[in-house]
């Protein structure tokens, strides 16, 4: 399992409604949020993400992330994987990741 970190922009006029994610080089990607419940850091499955017009959202560690189940082959430091986000219109966007030993 690994994590991916980025900002979703939204520079359009209408707000965007992130529904989910998918590569060819994992066999699973989803959106989870860390939580802290009772003094315990939980993971959670996000549903939809919302993000207003001309807004962003931050993915990074102890928060919104892009859980990356099943590496689809031996990824290393310095690869680049690429990750397609989706949004509920049917657009959404692609972006190539870089891999990192830890998190930015």
């Amino acid at each position: 399992m690994l994590a991916g970190y980025a900002v979703l922009r939204n520079s359009g006029d209408a707000a965007v409604s992130v529904v989910g994610a998918d590569s060819a080089d994992f066999g699973s990607v989803s959106l989870h949020e860390s939580i802290e419940e009772n003094g315990v850091e939980r993971m959670r499955p996000l549903g939809t993400l919302s993000i207003a017009p001309g807004a962003s959202v931050t993915l990074a560690p102890g928060g919104k992330h892009l859980m990356l189940m099943n590496p689809a082959r031996g990824l290393r430091a310095g690869d680049t994987a690429r990750i397609h986000v989706r949004a509920e219109s049917g657009e959404g966007a692609i972006a190539d990741f870089v891999v990192r030993d830890s998190a930015p």
